[in-house]
């Protein structure tokens, strides 16, 4: 293994070549010389990294003197902590006084002694390794104030924030030994239970101020949870906390002057750095206003229930009501349509048989109005009778052989009327080969079809209205017609009907 010496560095600065010379055989064997002619020269090479550790500067020099180079070094941040040896034929004392004043550590007059010139430079650099060592310890120093600045801060913050915990008056905390006699009673336990704690501490054990039927209660739960033996008393309190199982539970304590309050009590075992129980902490509320508002809204539920309750009853007598006078309507409707049917059936009679008689010219399209508005009457009612059977649904639908062509005419007669007055053509296309003779439900057709036509009629002002029927699909016996229209100019009103 070798040790490796790194020697340090100088730089030497003198206008003549022989002072120079005589420098650095003097020192070369215990520094790395470095040599500046010249004051600038020097400024540069000191300000050049690695840095010089120490300056051997002449003073009477051409141009700038060595006065002026140790003020400039002084001056510069980069250069002020390099020490300076001023190394002159100068030997006045007011020379040398002047030179220490402007920041050099010494002053050795020439012609020099190599021997006391590397002893002294030996000395000012040991001074300045301690210096930097010195330096570096400080920083070590003041970086471990800091630390240990922040960290008493840190602490008393710790302190100060356990302390107002502890004390807080809002929740009591109380501290048992391993055998449950309370050490410790914050001022939110005296607030809560109305003993001081010189009362307490080093006499009783939170049992002694709970209530002892719910003690024993809830000592034969934990024994039946845990399937374990669990004596009543301050065993049944911290059992699960004395195995490490989060333990929350509610119980009603007693205050010294013996009324009583529920509280929810949270407890955790105390343990040392081996793990051993030394104690435990129970924390505790006061569960009075909690307990007063599930009251509250207990009570408040049971009232809006009993009041849904009492409205759905009146909803479904109301739903009974309404369902007995649409009956009724309906009943009403059916019965008003049978007897207005009789008489109109009647005069559409009379008006077709008058329609078969010799008439004169204005006559006749009269009667033919007569018989073909008392028809769009007849199937008003039929409408009408038609919604009574669904509100009483009691709809059938037929299913009987009819002529397509004859609802199709029917249609035609009936619309007629309508447009007579309107600037509308209503067209009803021929139908298609073999679809003329249908099963199905005639009436509720034209039913479906005039309602149709009424409609396009009805948003329509001018143009033309088509009715047309297709074969939407056939196979075997069965088939199926579909009915679409109407138009006018940019309106296009469809429906379908299978």
């Amino acid at each position: 293994m070798y040790n490796i010496v790194i020697k340090p560095s100088i730089l030497i600065v003198d206008d003549l070549p022989e002072n120079l010379d005589v420098l650095k055989n003097a020192l070369e064997d215990q520094c790395v010389v470095h040599a500046a002619s010249d004051g600038p020269s020097a400024l540069r090479l000191a300000a050049m990294e690695p840095k010089p550790e120490l300056i051997l500067l002449d003073i009477v020099m051409p141009g700038m003197d060595g006065y002026e180079v140790c003020r400039r070094l002084k001056r510069d941040i980069r250069t002020q902590g390099i020490p300076v040896i001023f190394v002159t034929a100068k030997f006045d004392a007011k020379d040398e006084w002047e030179g220490l004043q402007m920041g050099a550590v010494d002053y050795i007059t020439q012609p020099i002694s190599p021997s006391i010139v590397k002893a002294r430079v030996r000395i000012h650099l040991d001074l300045e390794e301690k210096n930097r060592r010195l330096s570096e310890i400080n920083e070590r120093l003041t970086d471990s104030m800091k630390q240990l600045s922040a960290s008493k801060e840190a602490l008393l913050k710790a302190n100060s924030l356990q302390s107002a915990i502890f004390n807080s008056a809002n929740f009591s905390s109380i501290a048992t030994d391993a055998k449950g006699i309370i050490q410790i009673f914050n001022v939110g336990a005296e607030r809560m239970l109305g003993y001081t704690a010189v009362e307490v501490v080093n006499k009783i054990t939170p049992a002694d101020i709970s209530d002892p039927q719910e003690l024993i209660a809830h000592a034969q739960a934990l024994s039946v949870e845990l399937d374990a033996p669990i004596a009543p008393g301050f065993e049944a309190l911290v059992f699960k906390a004395s195995r490490s199982i989060e333990d929350i539970y509610e119980l009603t304590c007693i205050r010294k002057d013996g009324s009583r309050f529920p509280a929810v009590v949270s407890v955790t075992a105390l343990r040392d750095a081996q793990k051993n129980i030394i104690g435990y902490l129970l924390i505790g509320t006061d569960n009075t206003a909690r307990k007063e508002v599930e009251e509250v809204l207990l009570t408040e539920r049971k009232r809006l229930d009993q009041v849904m309750q009492d409205k759905n009853i009146e909803l479904e007598n109301a739903k009974l009501a309404a369902e007995k006078a649409n009956l009724a309507k309906s009943e009403f409707l059916a019965n008003m349509s049978h007897e207005i049917r009789t008489p109109l059936n009647a005069l559409l009679g009379f008006s077709y048989l008058l329609g078969k008689e010799e008439l004169s010219g204005e006559a006749k399209p009269l009667v033919r109005k007569i018989h073909v508005a008392g028809c769009l009457l007849l199937r008003i009612i039929n409408d009408i009778l038609d919604f009574s059977k669904i509100e009483a649904r009691r709809v059938q639908i037929e299913k009987a052989l009819f002529r397509l062509s004859d609802v199709l005419d029917n249609l035609s007669n009936i619309m007629s009327v309508n447009t007579a007055d309107e600037d509308i053509e209503l067209t009803i296309f021929p139908l298609p080969n073999g679809i003329n003779q249908l099963r199905g439900d005639a009436l509720h057709l034209e039913q479906v079809l005039i309602n149709l036509a009424s409609n396009a009629i009805k948003f329509t002002r001018q143009g033309y209205i088509t009715v047309a029927i297709g074969v939407v699909n056939e196979g075997g016996t069965t088939g199926h017609a579909a009915f679409c229209g109407a138009r006018q100019r940019n309106r296009h009103f469809s429906r379908r009907t299978e």
